[in-house]
């Protein structure tokens, strides 16, 4: 099986890592994190994975509807 490697800037670290901050312990959805960070959505998950493997941010499930779907908000470790 292919196995792909995504690589994120350090810009757009810092992008995302302000969107959360301003959010800052709302349960968010991705896509307005993407919007406070003026961000295509898609991108903004692979940030989001980057930035909590670095222990930058913290990512806290908030609600499950069922398995599959489960609300998280994101929060900045300072």
């Amino acid at each position: 099986m292919a196995q792909f490697t995504i690589t994120t800037t350090p810009e757009e670290q810092e992008k995302v890592y302000n969107a959360v901050k301003k959010l800052n312990g709302v349960a968010a959805p991705v896509t307005l994190i993407a919007k406070t960070a003026d961000m295509n959505p898609n991108r903004v998950r692979y940030v989001l994975v980057d930035l909590i493997d670095a222990k930058r941010i913290e990512k806290i499930p908030t609600k499950a509807f069922n398995p599959h779907y489960i609300r998280y908000k994101y929060k900045t470790i300072d």
